[in-house]
């Protein structure tokens, strides 16, 4: 497979392709990192680190969705909560991965068994920011959201999941 960048050249994405087989969502994989195929290369660092960015832009944006839906007119009392306690849950995964960004350019720097440490740290705040992001899915699983908001929150929350377990993944290949 090959994604254009310019009409005068195609990149490659073989490499994001059997990279993206490890991951428990390989399609969504592919999907989410072909368009920077040409940054990645066949660098296994830069994958891990630019899943992380796609993992942090894909959150900011289910909560960023989720705050205009806060603001909507006619949000019954146990709607508002349920989407209120869920901002929270994403507002906390968005913080765990901006620190596992950061994180991962103390990693590039390290040496030695900083090495090791920045990595913990990392897929720490990587699994956090997963658990953060089923923990509001799972409070939309209740009689106060139905229909096609909560499905709508759904499907961008499991979305989000899926990208920040397939960093995970790769984080755990390095």
């Amino acid at each position: 497979m090959y994604v254009v960048g310019t009409a005068t050249s195609a990149v490659p994405t073989t490499f994001i392709e059997g990279s993206c087989k490890v991951t428990r969502f390989p399609a969504v994989c592919v999907q989410s990192l072909s368009a920077q195929a040409t940054a990645i290369g066949r660098d296994p660092q830069k994958l891990a680190q630019t899943s992380l960015f796609v993992s942090l832009a894909r959150a900011k944006s289910t909560k960023l969705f989720m705050l205009q839906l806060a603001k909507l007119r006619g949000l019954r009392a146990n709607e508002h909560a349920a989407l209120k306690d869920c901002l929270d849950n994403m507002d906390d995964g968005v913080d765990r991965l901006r620190q596992s960004v950061r994180e991962f350019e103390e990693l590039v720097k390290a040496q030695g068994e900083d090495i090791l440490w920045h990595k913990s740290n990392i897929a720490t705040w990587v699994s956090s920011a997963m658990d953060s992001e089923e923990t509001c899915k799972d409070g939309l699983n209740q009689p106060a959201l139905d229909g096609k908001m909560k499905n709508s929150i759904t499907t961008r929350i499991e979305d989000a999941t899926k990208v920040t377990s397939n960093a995970l993944a790769f984080l755990n290949t390095l």
